[in-house]
């Protein structure tokens, strides 16, 4: 029997007796996906079985839904027994009225008189053989791929060709635990991929794919997983970490989903994240925060004359550096678990500290990891019961950190959600800090015995969340950091979407470099750039991206390149920005560096090749200011060579035309045509080129950019041009260059109540003024 749905955009299909779907679009030349089928895998009484789904339903109904957020539905209910009447299934599949996503959940209810366990849910399987089918117009695929998403924020994401292997860590139990999801595979051969909560498996050369993914993480961590071999497989499911079940409860999964995607688009995800967003309720904060932040320099050993004297630096820096947070990061703790107790340095508390922090106009943070735990601490040892541990009664392994095997709390103790929420408590009320990063969060997401077996890891970790959002109150800024993404949506305002950075291009550990070089997710710069590029489309959609410190001092290993990089990125990201470094240490050529991305540029850019290669090269940010529109292209060497490259309007998808291009980080000013492309020059290993591209107008007078701000262009208080005359203002305080276009023979440059200012022709019609801080706000003339 044929049961069907169908939408403005897709038909959806049950085919009753062999239990499994179709998924047909609208458009004939468009998705074929058939005979998916979905299942069950238990056990009972130590035994394992697998069961399908909707093969002899005793129910099936047609209806008009809806999903809370998301709108009106439509819908197609089965309901049955399986085992022998052990177990009753409800199965929904949905279609959204107003957007072309197949949505389906599975729900239990356990109606033996024994319990179970529930292992998995297999929302999709595609094999081309045994189980369903996917073609994208033309049967088969020419050059897949597979964008995997990793499962928190140090997990690594990015795109992957059938004939390479994914990314992953060698350091086994001393990593594992903190970077991979239990229930993901972690692949080792090639052209075999996993990833966590979504994905895309692509055809490049087609430009079309298959997202699939869940709406949340709130039931179960959702895996998926790609072999692109001589046939493209699929699988995705829900992780129910052999959940106990007892007689008369009911377990349900969070709405699995597929939609496709156009990998030619700017934003070909942004329909699925944004369905995610609204899902969740997400509000993005009105302003992105930058400051400053004490672990990159003195990491644990800080106290409070430290804090003060870069308090005081940054106070006396803040007309030129204007930060809104200081932040202390680890090192006041007694140990890494027993938050309410300082170490002998901090003895005189944090509440003086913050005041002071506030006083100085800057916004009080403390970081916090409320659910990971160090053996050596009080806590451990005074509560030996709020310790998760596995079946042979030894402590769960959270993973190496502070010189130890770390664990975590069990957060279905009753006692152990009222600590964390007194820790917040007392950080937000009596400390006085509104802003906290809150790190190591997938400590609460670990498998082990958990004193209520009844929850699934993701709703363990979601209600450790929720309790952290209720205790902070809704007036708290929360930076979440190592946490699972999916369990933090709707519940932080930002969060860190990459591993930390660190004083090196590539991961290092006590010196060593070889062994520890391919870590994907250990602290380096060239591992924070690689989720800074997969992850941009998260920003103000699903909170604000927090790519990490930007270090600017001299005395790291990271060559002037390497930092403008990780600059360039940062700034064009639209996320926030900290810097931590010891002020009295950076030259004002290095803090040059940190002004020219204040005030922070609004929203994200495009990435334009995330899915043709594992790290992106390419990005473009269209931005409009008081002069106009132009677009800022940035084109990154990650090589370990120089290379002399020549950029087209191609690769930036640049309509063809006359362009005025200007080079940031060189000064260089070109006319651009079709037929010399937009730039050619050297790019030195790991460096880049950051471009502003305006359209060619000789008829009347441009300005074509600035040393002065990263933007180009922002840094634009007001403009207004004339048949002969160019007035400006400027509101940056800095010293530096502008460039202008003026179509006639420029005779003077002129500052309101400083007279003649210093210019030179330096071509044609182009006039390059040199800018002092006292500028600022000033209006600038040019006759």
């Amino acid at each position: 029997m044929l049961h069907r749905l169908e939408s403005q955009y897709i038909y959806l299909e049950w085919l009753q007796e062999s239990a499994c779907f179709n998924i047909l679009s609208m458009d004939e030349n468009d998705l074929i996906l058939v005979g998916n089928p979905l299942s069950l895998v238990y056990f009972r009484n130590g035994k394992k079985l697998i069961a399908s789904l909707g093969r002899d339903p005793e129910k099936v109904e047609t209806r008009t839904g809806s999903i809370e957020a998301l709108g009106e539905t439509r819908e197609l209910v089965l309901e049955g027994e399986i085992d022998k009447g052990a177990i009753h299934y409800r199965l929904v599949l949905a279609l959204l009225a107003q957007a072309p996503f197949v949505l389906w959940k599975i729900s239990l209810e356990n109606i033996s008189c024994q319990g179970l366990q529930i292992d998995s849910f297999e929302m999709m399987r595609i094999d081309n053989n045994k189980a369903g089918r996917l073609d994208f117009s033309n049967p088969g695929f020419d050059d897949p791929a597979f964008f995997t998403n990793g499962w928190q924020s140090w997990s690594l994401s990015g795109a992957f060709g059938k004939d390479q292997k994914q990314t992953v860590s060698r350091l086994g139990f001393l990593s594992e635990p903190m970077a991979y999801n239990t229930g993901t595979p972690i692949p080792t051969k090639r052209g075999h991929f996993s990833s966590d909560f979504w994905a895309v498996l692509g055809d490049r050369k087609k430009q079309r794919g298959l997202l699939v993914g869940f709406l949340s993480q709130k039931e179960q961590f959702g895996s998926i997983e790609a072999f692109l071999g001589r046939e493209v497989r699929l699988n995705a499911w829900a992780n129910a970490d052999r959940v106990w079940l007892p007689p008369g409860k009911s377990l349900e999964t969070d709405w699995c989903l597929a939609t496709m995607v156009d990998l030619s688009e700017p934003d070909p995800t942004g329909p699925y994240l944004d369905l995610v967003a609204r899902f969740h309720r997400v509000k993005i904060p009105p302003t992105v925060a930058s400051g400053w932040c004490s672990w990159y320099e003195y990491e644990t050993k800080i106290n409070p004359q430290i804090i003060r004297h870069q308090l005081e630096r940054l106070t006396a820096l803040k007309q030129y550096l204007p930060l809104d947070v200081f932040q202390i990061d680890d090192g006041f703790e007694a140990g890494i678990g027993d938050w309410l107790k300082n170490k002998p340095e901090f003895s005189e508390g944090l509440d003086g500290l913050a005041g002071e922090i506030k006083v100085k106009g800057f916004q009080p943070g403390i970081w916090l990891a409320p659910f990971i735990v160090h053996p050596g601490s009080d806590l451990y040892k005074n509560h030996p019961d709020w310790i998760l541990r596995d079946r042979l009664g030894r402590r769960a392994n959270a993973g190496f950190g502070w010189g130890s095997l770390t664990t975590a709390l069990d957060l279905t103790h009753p006692q152990v959600l009222d600590y964390v929420g007194q820790v917040i408590r007392i950080a937000v009320n009596e400390w006085s800090f509104p802003y906290l990063k809150l790190d190591f969060l997938y400590a609460g997401a670990l498998p082990g015995e958990h004193h209520d077996p009844t929850l699934t890891r993701a709703q363990v970790l979601r209600r450790g969340m929720e309790t952290i959002s209720q205790a902070a109150g809704p007036d708290t800024f929360l930076l979440g950091c190592g946490a699972p993404l999916g369990s933090a949506l709707g519940l932080v305002d930002a969060m860190r979407i990459g591993p930390d950075v660190s004083q090196t291009w590539e991961p290092r550990f006590a010196g060593i470099k070889p062994f520890f070089k391919k870590e994907p997710f250990m602290p380096s710069v060239r591992n924070a750039i690689q989720n800074i590029l997969t992850r941009t489309p998260y920003h103000n959609c699903w909170w604000v991206n927090d790519p990490d410190c930007l270090l600017v001092r001299e005395n790291t290993q990271l060559s002037l390149d390497e930092v403008r990089s990780l600059a360039t990125l940062i700034g064009l990201s639209g996320g926030m920005m900290l810097i931590s470094d010891d002020l009295d240490a950076v030259s004002p050529e290095r803090l040059r560096l940190v002004k020219v991305l204040l005030p922070l540029m609004a929203g994200r850019p495009d990435v334009l090749d995330w899915f043709d290669q594992i790290t992106p090269q390419k990005v473009r940010k269209d931005l409009h200011g008081v002069n106009g529109e132009w677009s800022l292209l940035a084109w990154f060497n990650w090589s370990e060579k120089e290379v002399e490259k020549c950029l087209d309007f191609a690769d930036f998808k640049i309509d063809p035309g006359e362009y005025w291009v200007r080079s940031f980080w060189d000064g260089r000013l070109i006319k651009a045509n079709l037929k010399d492309g937009l730039y050619r020059g050297k790019v030195t290993p790991h460096g880049c080129v950051l471009l502003a591209v305006r359209i060619a107008d000789t008829r009347m007078g441009m300005y074509l950019g600035s040393n002065l701000h990263i933007s180009q262009g922002l840094e634009l208080e007001d403009w207004s041009c004339s048949k002969q005359k160019m007035d400006f203002r400027l509101k940056t305080r800095m010293d530096g260059l502008v460039d202008i276009y003026v179509p006639w023979r420029p005779y003077e440059v002129s500052v309101d109540g400083f007279g003649p200012a210093a210019w030179l022709e330096t071509a044609e019609n182009i006039c390059r003024i040199t800018i002092r801080p006292d500028y600022f706000g000033r209006r600038i003339t040019v006759q």
